[in-house]
């Protein structure tokens, strides 16, 4: 604690030779493995001394409660990943910890997987203000889609550039409606019995956060590809007033919504946004899509997630180039049909071997 608090100060005094204040830190505080100090000679001396600590369940708190009287003497608030406000009861389940409520501490939930769809709102709703950073939807370190050739994580789902978007910030049980495979589906995640964010805590939903791991990225052009365009699409849902389709109960109507509005920032992205980034700061390596494709009765047809990119095919055997030939509407081809999206600046996404269906 000694330790910390010295780095916490140089830190407030180096912001205060530049003229700057400090007043936000993140801790951390996530992932301390259940049971982790159980054979410390130490932990247990202090457990024995320290009548608060009543078993190894309550060492975090305890934690958390001395960092957060060290950060308070300099009037700092401080962020800590959602275990900072969870505990175990006595019988081994998980429930909020409302012991920090009101004062500066304000959990980042990541966690929105099965039965822990409503974390966020109960966390929220026990009165800590929260930052909402949901796996299933902004974790840019996921691979874009179940293609062995995408580089990416996937223990907490696939995630496209459209999944930003389609987070319902406030009701995220609208959220869940596109599958791993691309597909929108009528299914709604949410765990058994859901706590719904209630409308007077509304205000505890402080904003959202994006992450990307940097243990997960080698180099900068995976950093880019991971991070372009899915960034467009998570500063349209943080930054803009919430789309209509949030609040809509019919799924069928709600879907139309997210599709109308998609296309209309889809041809934003392809059209204007990342060809910008073709000439900014040296270019980017953003993520250029395959192009689906499919051949019907001889007849190649396509298409691209982004409009704006340029769409060519070979039917020689090799993959295409520069110089092949661009698809621009339906047409009859022969043989084996190689296809491939370029960007306006003639860079290449990976080709793929288009199958007869």
């Amino acid at each position: 604690y000694h330790f910390y608090e010295t780095v916490v100060s140089e830190l407030v005094d180096m912001y205060r030779e530049a003229g700057l204040t400090l007043s936000y830190l993140h801790t951390g505080g996530d992932e301390v493995p259940r049971g982790a100090w159980t054979q410390s000679p130490e932990i247990y001396s202090l457990m024995k001394r320290t009548s608060e600590i009543k078993s190894y369940s309550d060492l975090h708190s305890y934690f958390i409660k001395k960092m957060m009287a060290r950060l308070e003497k300099y009037d700092l608030s401080f962020g800590a990943w959602e275990e900072a406000v969870l505990k175990r009861d006595s019988m081994g389940n998980t429930v909020i910890n409302n012991e920090f409520t009101g004062r500066k501490l304000v959990p980042y939930v990541w966690d929105n997987t099965g039965k822990n769809a409503d974390l966020g709102y109960r966390i929220a709703n026990s009165g800590y203000k929260v930052i909402l950073c949901n796996v299933t939807n902004l974790y840019f370190d996921l691979a874009y889609n179940t293609d062995p050739k995408e580089p990416g994580l996937y223990w907490g789902g696939f995630q496209d550039a459209i999944d930003p978007f389609i987070l319902a910030p406030f009701n995220v049980y609208n959220s869940a409606i596109y599958n791993d495979y691309g597909i929108f589906s009528s299914s709604e995640n949410s765990p058994g019995n859901p706590e719904f964010l209630k409308p007077e805590f509304q205000k505890n939903i402080m904003g959202l956060q994006a992450q990307l791991w940097t243990e997960t990225v080698k180099g900068k052009e995976m950093m880019e590809y991971y991070l372009l365009p899915k960034l467009f699409a998570f500063a349209e849902k943080a930054w803009a007033k919430a789309s209509p389709w949030e609040t809509e109960p019919d799924v069928g109507r709600r879907i139309n919504l997210i599709k109308n509005e998609w296309n209309i920032i889809a041809n934003r992205i392809g059209q204007t946004e990342l060809p910008r980034l073709n000439f900014m700061f040296g270019g980017f390596h953003y993520r250029i899509p395959l192009p689906g494709a499919v051949i019907e009765n001889d007849s190649l047809k396509a298409n691209i997630a982004f409009p704006g990119f340029i769409i060519r095919y070979t039917q020689d055997g090799t993959e295409p180039d520069l110089n092949s030939d661009v698809w621009e509407r339906p047409l009859k081809v022969s043989g084996k049909v190689w296809i491939r999206a370029f960007s306006a600046d003639g860079r290449a996404g990976r080709s793929w071997l288009v199958n007869e269906h």
